[in-house]
């Protein structure tokens, strides 16, 4: 990534794939860097992007990152900031993955009932969002089923599960492996 010459928007695309693979391996520091250099990248490049979600995937890369770290003080900002901006947009899909986010945040400060909120928000926004199609789906529904499992909230952790099974697309298939794979053992907990 610090090979010299590289033109911005290379760089730009190789922090939009790193990010995510760095906090994958469990390099979240990195991650961290990663994203912070990447948006500030997008920023000065602006409309001369090849990459127009690029500050968006960032921002979520940067959540992603802070919360595998253990950073949940910068994961809430981030998730917050990505959440008012998403209101302040007509765009429906930025509240359904912003109110994601904060769901997560919350469920790992153990704020579970806050979570759940967050989350039923998410996919009561997802729903409304005129079918378009959504991979990352089994997130927000892993995430419900997990929050849902410890809250004691069964029949509801059951459904989550069962809707995230909808979603078989290639594109929704790591979003199965992590989200929702981890949210089975706490509904069989509940069970």
């Amino acid at each position: 990534l610090d090979r010299a010459g590289a033109p911005d928007r290379t760089v730009l695309q190789a922090l939009l794939v790193a990010t995510p693979a760095l906090f994958m391996v469990g390099r979240s520091d990195a991650a961290v860097a990663a994203a912070h250099r990447g948006l500030e990248l997008a920023g000065r490049l602006g409309e001369q992007t090849a990459a127009p979600w690029a500050p968006l995937r960032l921002s979520m890369n940067l959540c992603h990152a802070y919360l595998a770290a253990g950073r949940l003080d910068e994961a809430e900002a981030v998730a917050q900031e990505g959440y008012q901006r998403a209101l302040e947009q007509p765009w429906p899909l930025g509240k359904v993955l912003w109110a994601g986010w904060r769901g997560q945040v919350v469920r790992a400060r153990g704020q579970v009932r806050t979570a759940l909120h967050w989350l039923r928000e998410s996919a009561a926004a997802a729903e409304r969002s005129d079918g378009l199609p959504l991979p990352f789906m089994p997130a927000v529904l892993g995430e419900l089923a997990h929050a849902a499992a410890l809250a004691g909230e069964l029949p509801e952790a059951e459904a989550a599960l069962a809707q995230a099974g909808r979603f078989s697309a290639e594109s929704a298939r790591i979003y199965h492996q992590q989200w929702v794979a981890a949210a089975r053992p706490w509904v069989a907990v509940a069970r």
